[in-house]
């Protein structure tokens, strides 16, 4: 009983540290957490000819986007997703909506 007391404890004051290498005969690798950034989108869709595309950061943090494409079949998200990819730099790969994917309020995540 004595000996499983000081396991815990010794596993206890190393997860606290960050190390769980050798702990119980056992090596473990922790793996990196890949950063991302998580933010909210408005989408105004324009299916108009002539509408300038582009991306505006409002002064609550969020973003106003604004689509040429149609929201049919997808097609305003798939527009979406390039428009933010163009902005960040990012690939679209990288790029996903989390929440709304029918709604004009978005929540993206881009992933690093």
């Amino acid at each position: 009983m004595q000996g499983l007391r000081q396991k815990q404890q010794e596993l206890h004051k190393n997860r606290k540290k960050g190390n769980l290498q050798g702990l119980l005969g056992q090596n473990f690798k922790q793996k990196s957490v890949p950063k991302r950034l998580i933010m909210q989108v408005k989408i105004k869709v324009h299916a108009a000819a002539g509408i300038v595309e582009g991306v505006k950061k409002l002064d609550s943090g969020e973003f106003k986007i604004n689509v040429a494409a149609q929201p049919v079949k997808g097609k305003a998200n798939e527009r979406l997703i390039e428009i933010i990819a163009e902005y960040f730099k990012k690939q679209k790969s990288k790029i996903r909506i989390v929440k709304g994917a029918k709604n004009k309020n978005k929540v993206i995540e881009i992933a690093d």
